[in-house]
């Protein structure tokens, strides 16, 4: 007998009576019907949706053609560039190498080896791509240090038989005084097979001093410049040896000849002796030194460097460290760079220029913080007269009288630059040859009046940083056009003629500079070089290649710090 259906259960149950045929049979189609309506209405909804995804698909394909076809342009574009000379990409690779080169991806050369394999194998066959580094070591991960050392490694593989720049910046300032010595160690005898090819090395670290001395352990012979820089110096005064600074200086690098010290401190020259015909600080001929040293030392300094012709120095007021004390006048005859920055309002000019003459010197720079210079000099030293470079920087705002006598006493200078806190009105009316300065009477006499100021006569280059702080516009531009007058036609000798002009300004306003600018259009119609610029800092200590660098780790080490700061803030709001 046949199973009754579920939904006639209840009824049979309740009344007990015998279900009719019938009854069964029609609810058994009734429920098929609406089992079939259902099925029928599910197929319809997916017929529905295949519909509508298929019509979606045209949609899709016609969009997708024109960027088909863009992309087939691309390839076709690209094609002659896969295709050019191993001449012309090496060429690209060095004119794409950035000023720090380092194992970043998205810098040359590792850039360009990833465009494809033509550009990879003729930029991985350039050996000058690969002939520099940069590298920043996060010490406190030693994992870190082996990592540099393979790139190291396979970066100056790629340059065999190349004279080879290496600078590092060990970030080392949150392990205080505890490194670990032998991972350092191994990684400096990693890079041990390059140290003959090392030509430009660089340190940066809280603990410089440190890193220098697994230096020591090895022969760098063919070393021409060194660079430190120490970030911390108060951190690492217990660490140096009382003994002697002279293994500082690398013994074992004959030809060492460039020195570039954020700090001079550490590396002890009172153990030095003047005298010493062998000291390595005799073989230094470019040195910068881009702290505050007391005078005394500098002087020192110049004493120990006989052969220096370069050189970069921070000083202050004081005899030294060591009551250093020169009692006889001398002169350095190999100097011919000085860059001076006096960051001491107690220091005036004329000490500088006192116990030591500079026969040979050819191009100052001159910072001063004061606004008084000096207030007793009458004459500078008659050596300036040979000077044929001249950048003032600084404040000198009281010192109009001293900076006359200056130029005055310049009168070889061809090259000029002034960026002082005087009044630019003034500036002006110094620099105008008297005499010469007034066009109006050009015609009234077939002969010129004798100048009676002449000052820097032979003054081709000129470069003004103005302000406008202290000055009527009026009186601004009148006195600009009255200079320039008197440099260019009011010149009787064309030689003497100025003939470069380079205006920078620290101030925004339009209306002044196209003033200037329109003034000085006059003077390019004749093929005069005058142009405005953007303003420089002339003050910074020097634009080598190893003091840029430095300034570099400063801007990184400032990020960090900014990182670490803001990660501070969030994690305690």
């Amino acid at each position: 007998m046949p199973s009754v259906p579920s939904f006639l259960v209840p009824p049979v149950l309740k009344d007990n009576n015998e279900v009719s045929g019938k009854a069964v049979v029609y609810e058994i189609r009734r429920e098929a019907k609406e089992i079939i309506d259902f099925v029928e209405e599910e197929i319809a909804n997916i017929d529905d949706q295949i519909l509508e995804l298929q019509r979606k698909r045209e949609e899709l394909v016609q969009e997708g053609i024109p960027s088909w076809t863009i992309l087939d342009a691309c390839k076709v574009a690209l094609s002659p560039f896969r295709r050019v000379p191993m001449e012309i990409l090496q060429h690209i690779a060095v004119d794409a190498l950035p000023a720090f080169p380092s194992p970043a991806l998205n810098q040359s050369p590792m850039s360009l080896s990833h465009v494809c394999r033509n550009w990879r194998n003729a930029v991985l066959g350039f050996p000058e791509a690969w002939a520099a580094l940069y590298l920043n070591i996060d010490i406190v991960h030693c994992n870190n240090l082996s990592w540099s050392s393979s790139v190291a490694t396979n970066w100056f593989d790629r340059a065999p038989n190349r004279p080879l720049s290496l600078y590092l910046h060990f970030d080392d300032e949150t392990l205080g005084r505890q490194l670990p010595l032998d991972s350092i160690q191994a990684f400096f005898r990693t890079l041990q097979p390059y140290f003959n090819r090392i030509r430009h090395l660089g340190l940066s670290a809280d603990l410089t001093l440190k890193y220098a001395r697994f230096l020591n352990r090895h022969a760098l012979p063919n070393l021409r410049s060194l660079a430190m820089n120490i970030t911390r110096y108060r951190r690492i005064t217990d660490t140096v040896s009382q003994g002697s600074g002279e293994e500082l200086i690398f013994e074992e690098a004959p030809r060492l000849r460039k020195l570039c010290l954020n700090d001079p401190a550490p590396l002890q020259i009172e153990f030095l002796d003047v005298e010493d015909a062998t000291s390595p600080w005799s073989q230094i001929t470019d040195l910068c030194l881009t702290k505050a040293i007391p005078l005394g030392d500098w002087l020192l300094i110049l004493q120990i460097c006989p052969h220096l012709r370069t050189a970069t120095f921070y000083i202050e007021e004081g005899s030294g460290s060591h009551n250093a004390s020169i009692d006889e006048e001398f002169d350095h005859s190999a100097l011919e760079d000085l860059r001076l920055k006096i960051n001491d309002a107690t220091l005036y000019l004329q000490p500088c220029f006192e116990m030591c003459s500079f026969p040979r010197l050819r191009t100052l720079h001159i910072y001063h913080c004061n606004d008084i210079v000096d207030m007793d000099i009458v004459s500078f030293p008659p050596e300036f007269s040979s000077l044929k470079t001249l950048v003032v920087t600084g404040d000198w705002y009281e010192s109009l009288d001293i900076l006359e006598l200056l130029l005055n006493s310049t009168s070889g200078l061809a090259n000029l630059t002034l960026g002082t806190a005087v009044s630019d009105t003034s500036i002006f009316q110094v620099l105008t040859l008297a005499g010469n300065d007034r066009p109006e009477e050009e015609d009234e006499s077939d002969t010129a009046e004798e100048p009676d100021r002449f000052l820097v006569p032979n003054l081709s280059t000129l470069t003004l940083v103005i302000s406008l702080e202290d000055d009527d516009l009026l009186n601004f531009f009148e006195s600009f056009e009255v200079m320039l007058y008197s440099r260019t036609y009011g010149v009787a000798e064309p030689s003497q003629r100025l003939k470069k002009l380079c205006i920078t300004h620290s101030f925004n306003n339009d209306a002044v500079l196209e003033k200037i600018e329109s003034i000085l259009d006059l003077y390019r119609e004749d093929g005069y070089d005058f142009q405005v610029g953007e303003d420089t800092d002339e003050a910074s200590c020097c634009d080598c290649t190893e003091c840029q660098w430095e300034c570099e780790v400063g801007r990184r080490m400032e990020r960090k710090a900014l990182k670490r700061a803001k990660k501070r803030v969030e994690a305690n709001p």
